[in-house]
């Protein structure tokens, strides 16, 4: 069900609606443009990036294009709510005092 509902497979029957919105048959990558996204479990983050950083490597701001990166004003305001958004989250799962620590240094991960 998720597969169809995020594009990967096509239904055989059916509507799917996301926000009023038919996007039965979509592609993931349209799909993903207006705001639902399929995420696949990882069992491990990313190793060599602080929890902060693993935090923030699954946004897509407007600064991710090559054209948009030059212009700094176009993005720096959404890098910084994002940053904001990951310190609440943190701070809700009780790592924020971990946030600059690299992730191999926390418990319950294996190399």
């Amino acid at each position: 069900m998720i597969n169809t509902i995020s594009g990967y497979y096509k239904p055989d029957e059916g509507r799917i609606f996301f926000e009023d919105l038919d996007i039965t048959g979509w592609a993931p990558h349209k799909i993903y443009k207006i705001g639902l996204v399929r995420t696949f479990q990882i069992p491990q983050p990313l190793q060599k990036l602080t929890v902060l950083e693993n935090l923030l490597v699954a946004s897509r701001g407007p600064g991710e294009g090559f054209i948009s990166a030059l212009t700094k004003g176009r993005w720096i305001n959404w890098e910084k709510e994002s940053i904001e958004k990951a310190f609440r989250v943190l701070k809700l799962i009780g790592l924020d005092e971990f946030w600059d620590k690299p992730t191999y240094e926390l418990g319950g991960w294996s190399a």
